[in-house]
């Protein structure tokens, strides 16, 4: 995992774990994404093995049900895991990806305007997130226009307004 490096003259003013909620948002959303896929081909398999009456076949199909739960799992403990942003004086950094070893980072200059989200499945969980926009970036109701989204905060309000703070100061 690589380290985070700060550029001359900048600080860290807050570091941002995502709430441990987000690990279950993040299970919950892979294992939808995976059923849907794999649950596809899974259920093409039951339906193939009981037309035929394969028992052999249908086993492997039910096989295929534990394997989607084992892949959600590892895939939102290792997102979760190195999931961190650091906000500084200078900039929102993210530090994202399976291993930990890509960062996003975006100057606080650039920063237009900062939305925040919740869908239904973070409702549930009690978590929202921040939409970082820049200028000249679109927000459709995706928000594919963020080039940096914080997600799994309990408390959206408070860090956006830290945030937007910050970027009035470096607006001058």
């Amino acid at each position: 995992m690589r380290e985070l490096k700060l550029e001359k003259n900048e600080r860290i003013v807050e570091e941002i774990d995502p709430a441990p909620e987000f690990k279950i948002y993040l299970f919950l959303s892979s294992l939808i994404a995976l059923f849907m896929t794999l649950g596809i081909v899974t259920l093409i398999f039951t339906i193939l093995s009981l037309l035929v009456r394969n028992s052999l076949l249908f086993l492997t199909s039910l096989a295929f049900y534990p394997l989607i739960f084992l892949i959600s799992s590892i895939l939102a403990n290792r997102i979760y895991k190195h999931k961190r942003y650091w906000i500084t004086n200078k900039r929102i950094i993210e530090r994202c990806g399976l291993s930990g070893n890509s960062f996003n980072s975006m100057p606080l200059k650039s920063v237009s305007e900062l939305l925040e989200s919740q869908n239904f499945l973070e409702k549930m969980l009690g978590i929202s997130t921040i939409h970082v926009l820049t200028v000249g970036s679109r927000f459709p109701v995706t928000y594919a226009g963020a080039r940096i989204s914080i997600q799994g905060l309990r408390d959206a309000e408070k860090v956006r307004k830290k945030i937007w703070n910050l970027v009035k100061k470096s607006h001058g």
